[in-house]
């Protein structure tokens, strides 16, 4: 269970204990112990849409992996400079071990060659440049930005902290995010 916004500290585990205190867990929670297996493969949908979406996925970090959120590379030239989707992005699932980093992209049918062409070539300069410093800085404003208004949201900060408390057994202070 998680709690977020006014509320009584005391009051809240006397109504929580009440509805949910005589609950008892059939068995211990264990985590499975798996490791995932990559493979390439190519699913495709035909839809009747004036779009194409396409999402691309590579093997990414686990969730404690200290650059999960150095994986955050943004694809702004594609759309802003060359104007061949109407939205391109990239983002990270983490797991606990294991995790993907994905491209996702709209578009015209009609760019899907040219867009593909550019999200491969922004994937060979990053490995062949790295990335400027003021792209990372400017990313990293951005990424801090998201993570300081999105935390304002009751609901968010409810939801984070009970995903925290079960997936890693303590939530983690706001400044320590920022800091990662």
């Amino acid at each position: 269970l998680s709690v977020a916004g006014n509320f009584k500290r005391e009051e809240m585990l006397e109504l929580l204990n009440h509805y949910f205190g005589r609950w008892q867990a059939k068995a211990p929670y264990a985590p499975l112990e798996t490791k995932a297996s990559y493979h390439q493969s190519w699913i495709q949908k035909k839809k009747d849409v004036e779009q194409l979406h396409t999402c691309i996925a590579f093997e990414g970090l686990e969730r404690e992996h200290p650059l999960k959120y150095a994986m955050a590379i943004l694809f702004q030239k594609i759309r802003e400079e060359q104007g061949l989707t109407y939205s391109i992005y990239s983002y990270t699932t983490a797991f606990a071990d294991t995790g993907l980093f994905s491209i996702y992209a709209s578009m015209n049918p009609s760019q899907a060659e040219a867009v593909y062409k550019g999200i491969a070539a922004e994937i060979a300069a990053v490995r062949k440049e790295g990335i400027s410093e003021k792209i990372l800085n400017v990313t990293k404003e951005q990424m801090i930005s998201n993570f300081i208004i999105g935390s304002e949201s009751t609901l968010n900060r409810m939801t984070a902290a009970g995903s925290a408390m079960l997936l890693r057994g303590k939530v983690q202070e706001m400044e320590e995010v920022i800091e990662k």
